[in-house]
């Protein structure tokens, strides 16, 4: 499903290596940890990572209030920003029939959430990497 996926959404998980390790385009939403420690590498830039820059326990009972903090307008601007760089022959599937381009306009000005950080680099010292 991820390698014929047009884009992924999902949680700082497995799910977001595999899609990085078979290039779908990707915006990942990071809670308690950073994204220097297991986001995407910084040679990627078909990848979003999204985090608010706090820390807290990656298996807390209760959902971490930095993951909390990205709202829907921060996922559909990186969604959208993904169209300009996402690899050949990726192109976007868009959003409930929206063409792709367009979805970034759903994001509300207002959104208080404005701290969102959207990366497309992760620290060069990250564990891991494909090729």
């Amino acid at each position: 499903l991820v390698a014929s996926a047009a884009r992924v959404v999902c949680g700082d998980t497995g799910v977001a290596h595999l899609a990085t390790a078979v290039r779908t385009p990707s915006v990942v939403l990071f809670g308690p940890t950073s994204p220097a420690h297991w986001g995407p590498p910084a040679d990627r830039p078909w990848h979003r990572a999204l985090w608010t820059g706090g820390t807290g326990d990656p298996h807390g009972a209760w959902p971490d209030p930095g993951l909390l903090g990205i709202g829907v307008g921060d996922v559909l601007a990186a969604l959208g920003d993904l169209d300009r760089v996402a690899p050949a022959g990726r192109a976007s599937a868009g959003v409930r029939g929206q063409p792709a381009s367009s979805i970034s306009a759903g994001a509300t000005a207002s959104d208080s959430r404005s701290s969102v950080s959207r990366s497309t680099t992760a620290a060069s010292t990250a564990p891991w990497n494909e090729g």
